[in-house]
């Protein structure tokens, strides 16, 4: 067995996954709204000239099967990609590559209903570590307890909230340079699979697959933007590490108003500290703006 070979061949796999060919080259007429077009498919409708009358054929040909692995479209070849080239089906889908990757939304939804079903059928929804610590983590670890408690919440808060992080330090990227919010927002509903994926391996397998979530956005990250390593490492820890601090101290900042957890401090110097934190973040991300922008194409 030749393992470079098959590497290469993953790797070639990983860039182009698809090819497309053009399987009638005759002309045809739209069995649905009657256009006369060369082609496979019909460019008023979109039917497919092999979908005509009804025949034995006609049900196999207008098949698509929801979880083929190598159908394009389909959740399972989504998942499969998803995992083995996170970056490059993004970066596919925001190049219009949509019959190639699917829509990450529609998937979405599919496996945020098997992450809630295994959560519940497993009883682990992540809090049982942070009631071990028994308090040890203070104000900060109630939150995190209340994230595990609340995974789909806390998910989609993630998703929020890593758009403008991830907008800012990877604008002055190699690849997709100064991509828009709005494409953004797609970026992170991919990645946002990516989290749910790893959450329900978690709970099927082992805690200690939790940490794939920071390894599978390092590796989405680097193919889609095309940093170096460390140019990748650090502005996916800083993204990631914005988001939970910005997220802890406004749950922090929610905790103790609302009187669940016990503080000396008055409402007006709860809300001034958590300005000034919240500043502090927002200070440390500009500051990677700035170094992203200083070395722009250059890591």
């Amino acid at each position: 067995m030749d393992i470079k070979a098959l590497y290469q061949r993953f790797r070639a796999w990983q860039i182009e996954p698809y090819q497309f060919e053009r399987k009638s080259k005759k002309t045809h007429q739209c069995f649905n709204c009657g256009t006369t077009y060369d082609g496979d498919y019909c460019p008023v409708c979109g039917q497919n000239y092999e979908k005509g009358p009804i025949g034995w054929s006609s049900d196999e040909k207008s098949h698509k099967p929801l979880f083929g692995l190598f159908e394009p479209g389909s959740i399972g070849a989504f998942i499969v990609q998803i995992l083995c080239r996170p970056g490059y089906m993004i970066s596919d889908f925001l190049k219009g590559r949509k019959k190639a990757t699917g829509s990450p939304f529609n998937v979405l939804c599919y496996i945020a209903a098997a992450v809630l079903i295994v959560l519940s059928l497993t009883g682990k929804s992540g809090s049982e570590w942070f009631e071990s610590m028994d308090g040890k983590l203070g104000l900060y670890g109630v939150c995190l307890q209340w994230m595990a408690e609340h995974i789909d919440w806390a998910v989609l808060l993630q998703t929020v909230l890593l758009i403008i992080p991830v907008w800012l330090l990877f604008r002055f990227a190699p690849k997709h340079s100064h991509h828009k919010l709005l494409e953004g927002f797609f970026i992170q509903a991919f990645m946002t699979s990516i989290v749910l994926i790893c959450i329900m391996l978690r709970a099927l397998i082992s805690d200690w697959l939790i940490l794939l979530i920071p390894i599978c956005n390092y590796i989405a990250y680097r193919q889609l933007f095309g940093y170096g390593v460390w140019g990748t490492l650090w502005r996916t820890l800083l993204s990631i590490g914005i988001v939970f601090y910005s997220f802890g101290v406004i749950s922090m900042m929610c905790l103790c108003l609302a009187g669940k957890y016990q503080s000396t401090h008055s409402t007006g110097a709860i809300v001034a500290m958590t300005a000034v934190l919240l500043a502090l973040g927002v200070g440390v991300m500009w500051l990677g703006w700035w170094i992203g922008k200083k070395t722009e194409h250059k890591n």
